[in-house]
């Protein structure tokens, strides 16, 4: 994926937000998108989010109180920024495409900690995932989902960890490799299982290395081997992403036959 591109539909932040404060919001029926892009059933929607809302207390009038609860245990400031605008982005776009007021939505985790919306009959599936100063978020219909994004810089540790999470099939790999290409191989191999993992929604019980993914340039993204499951593979779709020079990203997804349309949050009119 190259950078989102300018003809891409970008929803548009609500100008009856602009300068009126929380109480406007709640009469205008919540700091929700008008309108949506549609989300076809064949389609995922993956989200670019960088920089910070001007007002992060706006984005903080739209959290729950679980959520505010979470933010408060973060001990640096711009680490409860990022998570009160992350999730509070998070519910504009979900409120968008539901139609509903942002601050209505409730999440749920499963015993893995992956999150789900809280709405009965509701088909809408998401992730999101964050590193530095961009956030990915992926929305799609009815098919499990998962998105991880990081920013690629040196890892002096990269060949530890790879022995110690990566399968011996990743790992012949990235030994195979040129040494310039080796922590951009090693971020594209982590991000393509982090995905996954994600999308899987098991966390850690299932263990990195019990499956192996594509590393190497210009190969197609895929999953090559599960050990639990022979079938497993070619259940999934692996995407590669690159929101910003200097990130490397990957999406899961558990069917075939999809497209992608990729949408930049409009910066220039994030003005709560």
């Amino acid at each position: 994926m190259s950078k989102p591109d300018s003809s891409f539909h970008v929803l548009s932040w609500p100008k009856t937000l602009a300068g009126e404060g929380h109480e406007a919001a709640s009469r205008q029926h919540a700091a929700s998108f008008r309108p949506a892009p549609h989300l076809a059933a064949d389609q995922v929607h993956v989200w670019t989010l960088k920089d910070y809302p001007a007002d992060i207390a706006a984005c903080a009038s739209l959290l729950s109180r679980e959520e505010l609860d979470r933010a408060s245990r973060f001990r640096f400031p711009h680490l409860f920024d990022r998570f009160v605008a992350d999730h509070g982005r998070l519910r504009l776009l979900l409120g968008a495409y539901l139609e509903t007021d942002p601050r209505s939505l409730v999440f749920a985790v499963n015993a893995f900690g992956k999150p789900r919306l809280e709405k009965p009959h509701c088909h809408l599936r998401f992730n999101m995932s964050h590193s530095l100063a961009v956030t990915m978020v992926a929305v799609c219909l009815d098919a499990e989902i998962g998105i991880d994004v990081e920013a690629v810089r040196p890892v002096t540790e990269w060949v530890s960890i790879a022995s110690s999470h990566f399968s011996a099939i990743e790992n012949e790999a990235l030994a195979a490799l040129p040494e310039e290409e080796s922590i951009p191989a090693f971020f594209r191999c982590w991000t393509r299982k982090e995905s996954f993992i994600k999308a899987k929604g098991t966390g850690l019980s299932l263990p990195l290395h019990s499956f192996s993914v594509s590393t190497a340039p210009g190969a197609p993204p895929a999953l090559l081997h599960c050990d639990w499951d022979t079938h497993e593979g070619p259940r999934w779709s692996l995407s590669h992403l690159e929101p910003e020079p200097g990130y490397v990203g990957s999406l899961a997804l558990e069917r075939k036959g999809w497209s992608t349309l990729y949408f930049a949050w409009p910066e220039s009119e994030v003005t709560l």
